[in-house]
């Protein structure tokens, strides 16, 4: 009996021994002062040396020296205003950085240089704007792009680092060519006023290229839309366009007793400002333009206020469409080469036409349909031969709430066999 007391108690001892030895590893990988800057917080990444230092929100006014055995480091939502020349030469470890909330309007030829194998970057809402008053500052990029071309980055974001009340501007070559020597596989440009991109700008992003999110900016229709084609990415962000014209009161009509004319001020029309290429596309037998990888694409929010034409893609791989939150108020269609589409979101656009025709047999595919907050009940109660989603015989969900809908004839889902909900 006292045997066993006595190994009951080493046991006790060595489970006790074994917690504190625990306790002791996993205070090391706490949080504590960083020995080089006492505003910050380092905290070591498992057994090895390498550093996790956290210096968001102090007011620094300046980035602090720093060691070369950090990894990630967050300077977000500081006063900083100037990244010093060669700040970051001896970071070669340096994989993520994160610049984001502060008053830089700078960037310099050498503001990143020793940052090799950088993988994420952040300078979003920055200060990087104007020179001399008139002169766009949006060159900045060209700058930071030069300092990255040979690194491992792999997120790059330059989110709002152009003024808010400022012109619109052209993404150039210039500003990402370099980028073309990197494995850079998410871009993001959102806010930046951007209106247009250089003919042939977009063929020097790299191959490895995934996703780029390019919200918020005020896209036109122009030249280098079929570069589109050549993007490596899976999936685009295009979601709120801004425009401070408005795409139906730009037009200037004028009727006479012969016949309807249409004046086009492509001063004053965003939609319609490259009007020789939206006619161009408009013809071609081949459809338009999408990278021929892309499966997710969502343009919602983004001011498009006219009807859905006879519509076909290029040869695609596209599975997810979201076009909600806009006023695309008829649809006429037909939309044609969607095979691998299985998520169509045309919620909120005030539509109250739908043709027969516009779901074409090639949504054979389409599994999720979400149409809600529309006025379909305008147009659906007069179908009733059931021709309208005739086509979609895959379709396992249709939202068709909010549509002020009265009645609906007996045979309008007769083809929707899988339906589920």
């Amino acid at each position: 009996m006292g045997n066993n007391n006595l190994s009951y108690s080493l046991l006790a001892a060595f489970v006790l021994l074994i917690n504190l030895n625990q306790a002791v590893v996993h205070e090391a990988k706490e949080w504590k002062k960083c020995y080089f800057a006492s505003s910050c917080l380092c905290k070591n990444i498992s057994v090895s040396e390498q550093l996790i230092v956290d210096c968001s929100g102090k007011h620094l006014l300046r980035i602090p020296r720093l060691p070369n055995n950090i990894q990630e480091l967050s300077l977000r939502s500081n006063d900083i205003s100037t990244i010093q020349n060669g700040i970051f030469v001896g970071n070669s470890l340096l994989t993520t950085l994160d610049l984001s909330f502060n008053r830089i309007s700078l960037i310099r030829n050498n503001s990143f240089k020793g940052l090799t194998n950088l993988l994420s970057l952040n300078l979003s809402n920055n200060d990087l704007k104007y020179e001399h008053e008139s002169r766009l500052r949006f060159e900045t990029l060209e700058n930071i792009t030069t300092d990255l071309q040979y690194s491992a980055i792999k997120n790059l974001k330059v989110n709002y680092i152009h003024g808010i009340f400022g012109m619109p501007t052209i993404l150039k070559t210039s500003h990402i060519w370099n980028l073309k020597n990197t494995s850079l596989v998410r871009f993001e440009a959102a806010g930046n006023l951007i209106q247009r991109i250089e003919y042939g700008a977009l063929k020097y992003l790299p191959k490895s290229l995934e996703s780029a999110d390019m919200r918020d900016n005020v896209f036109s229709i122009g030249k280098y839309m079929p570069d589109l084609r050549s993007l490596p990415i899976t999936s685009l962000d295009i979601s709120n366009i801004r425009s401070s014209h408005n795409a139906l009161t730009s037009y200037i009509e004028h009727c006479d007793s012969r016949n309807d004319t249409v004046i086009i001020d492509s001063e004053n029309n965003w939609l319609f400002q490259q009007l020789q290429y939206l006619e161009m596309w408009k013809s071609l037998k081949y459809g338009f333009p999408v990278p021929r990888g892309l499966k997710t694409v969502s343009l919602r929010s983004s001011n498009l206020k006219y009807e859905i034409p006879n519509f076909i893609f290029i040869k695609n791989q596209l599975e997810n469409i979201s076009v909600s939150d806009n006023v695309l108020h008829t649809w006429t269609g037909p939309i044609t080469n969607v095979k691998r589409l299985k998520f169509l979101d045309l919620s909120s656009n005030f539509c109250s036409n739908v043709s027969n025709t516009f779901f074409s047999p090639d949504f054979v595919i389409l599994r999720y349909l979400l149409l809600q907050n529309n006025l379909l009940g305008l147009i659906l109660p007069t179908d009733v031969d059931g021709e309208i989603f005739q086509n979609l015989r895959n379709v396992v969900y249709i939202n068709l709430s909010k549509n002020r809908i009265t009645k609906l004839p007996n045979i309008l889902f007769k083809e929707q066999h899988n339906i589920e909900r």
